[in-house]
């Protein structure tokens, strides 16, 4: 049984400066509550006690808004490194499996019970739509995903990885095997996907755990916001 999740929050959110007045993305508010503490109140609903931030921007805020009851790990290098590096400094965290997150994710709850229903060792929570360019999309045959990057062709593109993913012990060893040899190789501007592209290419199984009926939002863009706030908190407030 899973009860850990790691929250990845580092990072500095450029794309949306006009409205995060200087402040961690994930610690915008929607509505009566910031992303961090949704997220951190619909992990607990599931049974997930053990939280641990990976914190970077303006680290202390997040600290104050969220609380002493939570495990904080620190990214000092966040302005020049990419979301692996940041899961690399919590690795210490993975050892019995874990849910994984990023910190920017408005999601239903009953997308996070669905991963913590799968069997597989590794799992993320993959939404079937029509993709575009920005988004970080997936190839897949049957239910396993063959290759997880942005640059995929819109056509070839199975649908989007929401942002959730659950690892068990035997996942969480093989991810953090990866994660030490790319940060031992210098990649250091990875993103997350980058270890699991890995992973899939050593020939390790990553399974897709549909959730395209479920709704949920990224928060990149200034409109990803509006979404948030306007569509989807509406349908997950009480989830």
């Amino acid at each position: 049984m899973i009860n850990k999740a790691i929250i990845l929050a580092a990072g500095l959110g450029n794309r949306l400066s006009s409205i995060t007045n200087e402040k961690p993305k994930c610690l915008l508010r929607v509505n009566s509550e910031t992303i961090l503490e949704y997220q951190n109140r619909v992990l607990r609903k599931c049974g997930i006690k053990n939280l641990t931030i990976v914190t970077g921007y303006k680290a202390n805020e997040i600290e104050k808004t969220l609380g002493t009851n939570i495990n904080y790990v620190y990214n000092p290098f966040y302005a020049v490194t990419g979301s692996l590096v940041s899961l690399w400094f919590a690795k210490n965290e993975t050892k019995n499996g874990f849910i994984y997150l990023h910190g920017d994710v408005l999601f239903h709850k009953r997308i996070l019970q669905r991963l913590l229903s799968t069997s597989s060792n590794v799992s993320l929570a993959i939404a079937r739509k029509k993709c575009v360019e920005e988004d970080m999309k997936v190839r897949v045959d049957s239910d396993q995903i063959l290759e997880i990057n942005k640059s995929i062709e819109a056509s070839q593109a199975y649908g989007e990885f929401v942002g959730l993913a659950k690892f068990s012990r035997s996942g969480a060893k093989k991810l953090v095997t990866i994660l030490e040899r790319v940060v031992r190789e210098g990649n250091l501007k990875e993103y997350f996907e980058y270890a699991i592209q890995r992973l899939v290419d050593e020939g390790h199984e990553v399974h897709k755990c549909d959730v395209d009926d479920l709704p949920w939002v990224e928060i990149d863009f200034p409109e990803d916001f509006e979404k948030a706030t306007t569509e989807v908190y509406p349908k997950i407030k009480e989830s």
